[in-house]
Order: structure tokens, then C-alpha cells, then sequence
């Protein structure tokens, strides 16, 4: 057996595990023993569950856009209706305004406000940035993210000559100054038009600006820190307020997904547009996507956290396609981000999910669904190895894990009407565990 002390090798200070060497050393023994292959298999045999992390400990990735790219109707941007309002999901805005090569933060501040300035001249604009608490079930995706760039803080004011995009964006230390200096800046030059600017950043209330005027939008308080949420929550708010047509500036796939839930949940009828910061990407007619695909749209939030987002893992062979075909077989998922249903029951219902995904039959726990896969891919007459590690299921805890981590975040996503996440939303009861005041995923129970 391995010691537990050679279950990786650090490069760069960066645990690398070796996922595939105790799994083909209990091949070899399978041939020179007698091994009950399907109780070995209920053990990961890795140091981390294989199908849900990398080598490197983090949690898979993959591209999430294939959930929009297959569901949205498209609609000409001239075609479009004009907006009586629009949100705009200022991070992502940041990455799309010109970044001077050699100028400092204010030339870049003002390039952001100029943008600003010309959605104003069309309509009012809620502009929506994250919020960065100490604590965030997302601290690992952002880490991942900064790379090497994670230790290069910079104490940023207007005339400070502008780091690289990637250095500032891409750090949390450095774009929290830069989402306040562009907060201030607004402020104290205000735009020169009728229609009202709300800010919403880590302030208690939303800042709005209107005929010279500063006020607290207090009926928009929010407690959420991400802006994907956050624009459902001031969607519903401009619908209930009259608003006929509603733009939202945005490129992302958790906020097209919860766009098409709530479109659908709370059957509104105004016109709904998402179009990206990008001016050459597609128009996306969310009342008309809603209408459309309005018999999977209870299940999508479950269905897209399940499958892998930006807090939980992908499972490894298992992408959105796959996912998305399931469910418009008749698949559901309908008890994900229920905050009062039992944790078992959604661990069950998730597993009959998952096991289809993998072509399986078996109506047993994820343990179970892994030996049947194995046994499905070994009976191959082509085969000439055994299927490697990361192809097979998760375990069944492992997966629980991976079920309870979805769990959170639909749980979070299905809140977004509310002003706040509710009690029940606890990461540390859900799949995450806190370490040196960061929460970290759990791979598999004995982390803890």
C-alpha cells in the first residue's frame, strides 16, 4: 500500500496526485488474487475522487455555455424591443471596455464610464457588481483564476499607472479597489441625463443617482454577494414596478439558466432581452426561450449545478449535453435547492440522475452505478486495458458530496427573489468545510 505521505508530490508547493497508481495496482492484483473487484470499487483507490478532481485537487471544469448555445432563441439586435431598463453585470462589463496599454486607472475609469454613460442615453441602468465577503464558497474558483498573478496585490488610486487586465481582474485584492474607486468616480460625476443610474456593490443599499440627486435604493437591499443572483432579484423588481421591455447586459451561463427558471416560475409576461457586453455576440429573447423550453425550466438550475459550475465539479466524461439530453428525455430533478426536503432523498434522486447520464440501469447507490460501468466497459471485446479511473463514477461518498455542494447552490440560485440567502444555505453543512478561514470542498468524508 501507498503511505499517506506518497499520495502526491508538491511542484511549486502544489499537491500533484498520481490518481491512476494504486487503481492499476489493484488491477494487477485482481489477475494474482482473489479480489472481489466490486468491494474494491467502493473505495476511490486515488487520493482524491478521480471523476470530480484533477490531479492537482481541484475540481473539474468545463466550458458551461452549452446549455445556452442549445436552448437560446436568438432574436436581431434591431429587432429588439427598446429597453424601459436595463442590468448590467458590471464584472463582466470590466473585462470588455477598452484597457489602455500605457494609462493609468482613472483612463481605464473613464473608458467604464463612458460605456455607462451611453446605455444611459437609452434608458435607466442598474449596474451590478459582486460583492467579495472574507468567506465565499467561491475563493477556490477565483484562486484558480488569478494563477500565478494571486500574489501581485497593488495598492491602486486614480493615478496609479494601470497593471495588466489579467493582474487586476483576475486578483481579488486588486479588483475590489478598482469596483470602489469606479463606484466613487461615478458619484462625484454624476451623469448628465434624466434617466436614473442604481449601483449596487458591497455597500448595505444600492446607490442611486438621478437629476443630481444621491439616494439609498433601500427596497433593493441585498445580501447576496453574487451579481448573477442579484440581477434576478432587481429583474423582479423593475417587472413588479410596470417595466414593459428589460435588457440585461450579461454573457453568462448561470444567469441565462435562472433567467429561464424564474421567467417561467413566476409567469411574467414583460419582454426579457440578454444581450453580452460584446456587441457582436448574439441577442438571446428570454421570454420566447422560457416559452419554449417551458417544460425542463423548473429543472435547470439542479440540472446545471449537478453537471458542473463555477462551485461545484464536472464529472469527468459527463458534460451538458449529456446532462441536457437526460432531462428533455423526461429525466427530472426536482428536489435539488428544496430547502425543506431530506438530504437522503436528494442524494437519491440526484444518483438515478447521474446513473442515466452514465448509460446505466442500475437503480442501486453511485458505488453500485460504478461497478456496473466498469463491468459495462470491461465486457468490451476491444478492450485491452481497464478503463481509466476518472472515467468510472464517483463513489457513493464522494458523490454525496458532490450532491450536497449542488445542493447549496441551487439552494442559493432558487433564493434570488429573496433579499437574502436563506438559514438553511450553509456551506458547511453542505459539502464544504472551513480550513485557515477558507472554505474548501470535501472531497470525501474523512476530510472533515
Amino acid at each position: 500500500t501507498l503511505a499517506a505521505n506518497r499520495k502526491c508530490i508538491k511542484i511549486d508547493d502544489q499537491p500533484v496526485y498520481d490518481t491512476e497508481l494504486i487503481y492499476t495496482r489493484v488491477i494487477g492484483l485482481q489477475q494474482s488474487r482473489d479480489l472481489n473487484i466490486k468491494d474494491v470499487l467502493t473505495y476511490e483507490l486515488s487520493g482524491v475522487p478521480s471523476a470530480l478532481f484533477d490531479e492537482s485537487g481541484d475540481m473539474r471544469s468545463q466550458t458551461k455555455s452549452t446549455l445556452k448555445t442549445k436552448l437560446q432563441v436568438e432574436v436581431s439586435g434591431r429587432n429588439a424591443p427598446h429597453p424601459d431598463a436595463m442590468i448590467i453585470d458590471a464584472c463582466a462589463l470590466l473585462w470588455c471596455v477598452h484597457w489602455p496599454a500605457n494609462g493609468t486607472v482613472e483612463d481605464y475609469i473613464k473608458n467604464f464610464v463612458g460605456r455607462i454613460n451611453q446605455y444611459l442615453q437609452r434608458c435607466s441602468v442598474y449596474l451590478i457588481f459582486d460583492k467579495y465577503p472574507d468567506t465565499s464558497v467561491k475563493d477556490a474558483t477565483r484562486s484558480n483564476r488569478a494563477g500565478q498573478n494571486v500574489s501581485r496585490k497593488h495598492m491602486l488610486s486614480l493615478k496609479t499607472p494601470l497593471p495588466a487586465q489579467k493582474v487586476v481582474l483576475n486578483v481579488t485584492h486588486n479588483k475590489v479597489q478598482l469596483i470602489a474607486l469606479i463606484r466613487k468616480y461615478l458619484l462625484e460625476h454624476q451623469p448628465n441625463t434624466d434617466n436614473e443610474l442604481v449601483i449596487t456593490s458591497d455597500q448595505p443599499f444600492p446607490t442611486a443617482i438621478k437629476n443630481g440627486m444621491i439616494s439609498e435604493k433601500n427596497e433593493l437591499q441585498n445580501a447576496h454577494e453574487e451579481a448573477d443572483v442579484i440581477i434576478l432579484h432587481q429583474l423582479a423588481y423593475l417587472a413588479r414596478c410596470g417595466a414593459g421591455n428589460i435588457s440585461i447586459i450579461c454573457d453568462d451561463t448561470d444567469v441565462f439558466i435562472l433567467l429561464m427558471y424564474f421567467y417561467n416560475k413566476e409567469n411574467l409576461e414583460c419582454g426579457v432581452i440578454m444581450e453580452s457586453p460584446r456587441a457582436e455576440r448574439c441577442v438571446i429573447d428570454i421570454k420566447a426561450t422560457a416559452k419554449k423550453h417551458h417544460y425542463i425550466c423548473p429543472f435547470l438550475p439542479g440540472v446545471h449545478a449537478l453537471s458542473g459550475c463555477d462551485t461545484t465539479s464536472y464529472l469527468y466524461g459527463i458534460g451538458k449535453a449529456t446532462a441536457l439530453k437526460k432531462l428533455t428525455s423526461g429525466k427530472t430533478l426536482q428536489l435539488l435547492g428544496q430547502k425543506d426536503v431530506n438530504v437522503d432523498e436528494v442524494v437519491a434522486e440526484a444518483t438515478t440522475f447521474m446513473s442515466s447520464c452514465y448509460g446505466s440501469k442500475c437503480d442501486g447507490d453511485m458505488s453500485e452505478v460504478r461497478y456496473a460501468v466498469w463491468s459495462k466497459k470491461m465486457a468490451k471485446s476491444n478492450i485491452s486495458n481497464a478503463p481509466k479511473l476518472k472515467s468510472l463514477p464517483p463513489t457513493s461518498d464522494a458523490f454525496e458530496q458532490h450532491v450536497l455542494r449542488s445542493h447549496f447552490q441551487t439552494m442559493v440560485w432558487k433564493s434570488a427573489l429573496s433579499n437574502a440567502p436563506p438559514r438553511e444555505a450553509d456551506p458547511v453543512q453542505l459539502g464544504w468545510m472551513m480550513k485557515n478561514s477558507k472554505l474548501f470542498p470535501i472531497t470525501l468524508p474523512d476530510d472533515v
